[in-house]
C-alpha cells in the first residue's frame, strides 16, 4: 500500500488532467445547448389560428345552438368573445371571419382583423409561401332558429416569433 502512493505529485497531476477535461466537456455541452435554443425559428402560427378558431366557436355557439343574438346584431363581436381588441385590429396580426349559411346562401358575415389575411389565405391555399399568414377553415353545422345552418370560421395569424422567443 505504501508502493501506491509514493508519487503523490504524479497522481494530482494525473487527476487535474482529467478534471480539466470534465470541466472542458461540461462547458461544451453548455455551450452547444445554448447555441441549438437560440438558432432555432419558432413557428406557432398554425397553432395559434386553431386555437383562435375553437375559441370563436365555443363562443358563438353553446350546444351546437347558434347564439342567434349575433344573426342580429354582430356590432362587436370581439367584445362579445372577450377578446383582447388590440390584437384583431388593422394593425394586429389576427384576422378571423364568421360566415354563416342556410342552404348554400349567405345569411350572415362577421370579420375582424387585418381584412387583406383572407385574401393572402386564398393564395397560400395554393402555393407554398413562408412570409403569409398561416389559415384554419373550421366548418360547423349548428341550429339556429329551428334549422340547420352551416358556420365557416376562418382564421388566420400572421405573427411570425424570431429566434428563439416564443410568437
Amino acid at each position: 500500500m505504501i508502493k501506491i502512493f509514493q508519487n503523490k505529485r504524479a497522481v494530482e497531476t494525473l487527476l487535474s488532467i482529467w478534471w480539466f477535461f470534465v470541466i472542458a466537456l461540461i462547458g461544451l455541452g453548455i455551450v452547444v445547448g445554448v447555441l441549438m435554443f437560440y438558432s432555432t425559428n419558432i413557428d406557432a402560427r398554425g397553432i395559434e389560428a386553431s386555437i383562435m378558431s375553437e375559441k370563436i366557436v365555443d363562443c358563438i355557439s353553446h350546444n351546437g345552438m347558434l347564439n342567434e343574438s349575433l344573426l342580429v346584431s354582430s356590432d362587436d363581436i370581439i367584445s362579445f368573445c372577450k377578446f383582447n381588441k388590440e390584437f384583431y385590429s388593422e394593425k394586429g396580426f389576427l384576422y378571423f371571419s364568421i360566415k354563416v349559411f342556410d342552404s348554400g346562401k349567405l345569411i350572415k358575415e362577421i370579420s375582424s382583423g387585418l381584412a387583406a389575411n383572407e385574401k393572402d389565405c386564398q393564395i397560400s391555399s395554393n402555393v407554398k409561401t413562408t412570409a403569409y399568414p398561416v389559415c384554419v377553415q373550421k366548418k360547423e353545422t349548428m341550429i339556429a332558429g329551428g334549422k340547420n345552418v352551416d358556420v365557416v370560421v376562418l382564421s388566420s395569424s400572421n405573427q411570425i416569433g424570431g429566434q428563439g422567443n416564443a410568437a
